[in-house]
């Protein structure tokens, strides 16, 4: 009876905890992503690849830096940050020779996918909508490619 007892209260005490231990899990958003543009919930446009790496900022923020690929193969820079706590917040700034976009979003607990908001900045004006953002997973042994 001891040992069930035992288990049993074992038992609670990781089921309590587990919620607090996966609530601390920080995402990390380094890799190859697929940005899809949306509008009205439905995909417009050619989705794009981003390439991100992450370096650790002050106190609860992450950096991001990487490379965006336009359309026409333009590299594009990427700069911004993200939030390591329950938040998760994305902002990011890709600037490209002509233009710029502002991106802003919430990182899945998973940190595979990410939703949220965008300004295209045009020189003749801007141009906003949502986006989705998708973790690339690449399971080769070469790599994913470019």
């Amino acid at each position: 009876m001891k040992s069930f007892t035992r288990g049993l209260l074992a038992f609670v005490l990781f089921t309590l905890t587990l919620p607090s231990m996966c609530h601390a899990q920080v995402t990390n958003l380094a890799g190859k992503w697929k940005i899809t543009w949306l509008a009205s919930g439905k995909s417009v446009g050619t989705p794009n690849t981003l390439n991100l790496t992450e370096s650790a900022g002050a106190g609860k923020m992450t950096t991001l830096s990487g490379t965006f690929i336009t359309d026409n193969g333009e590299k594009c820079t990427v700069s911004g940050h993200k939030s390591n706590d329950t938040d998760r917040q994305l902002d990011m700034n890709v600037s490209c020779a002509t233009w710029s976009i502002s991106i802003a979003g919430t990182v899945a607990a998973d940190g595979q996918q990410i939703n949220g908001v965008y300004t295209v900045h045009y020189p003749n004006g801007p141009s906003l909508g949502d986006y989705v953002m998708d973790k690339i997973v690449c399971m080769l042994p070469e790599g994913c490619g470019n």
